[in-house]
């Protein structure tokens, strides 16, 4: 969406970006992942309550491979335990990730399935 593209291209040299309920969801997940490539600096980073699901949520997780800046996240009230891939992507990604140190997925509908990750 332009507005989200806006609200990107206004934060490209801050530490921090706050998209908190900002309805989101997978489709513009791309858009952030690429902001988080991009951005070396950025620290944090507030996705909560954005109906992102496990596809978007493997997006995201790619974009945190090692060498990215980023110390945390807040994903919390989305749905990313819609699917096990999700959870799957960003388990991997954490294995290697050296630099994140907090990560909220409160109230994502993970359910055990996801536990062996």
């Amino acid at each position: 969406p332009p507005s989200l593209l806006a609200h990107l291209d206004a934060s490209k040299d801050s530490t921090a970006l706050s998209l908190a309920y900002a309805s989101i969801g997978d489709e513009g997940c791309n858009a952030i992942a690429r902001y988080m490539r991009e951005n070396v600096i950025l620290k944090t980073i507030d996705l909560r309550g954005n109906s992102i699901r496990a596809d978007g949520l493997v997006v995201l997780a790619h974009a945190l491979r090692s060498g990215s800046s980023v110390t945390s996240v807040c994903l919390k009230w989305n749905h990313v335990g819609s699917h096990e891939r999700g959870v799957q992507a960003l388990s991997d990604v954490l294995k290697t990730n050296q630099a994140m140190v907090h990560l909220d997925l409160r109230n994502n509908k993970i359910g055990p399935e996801c536990g062996r990750f």
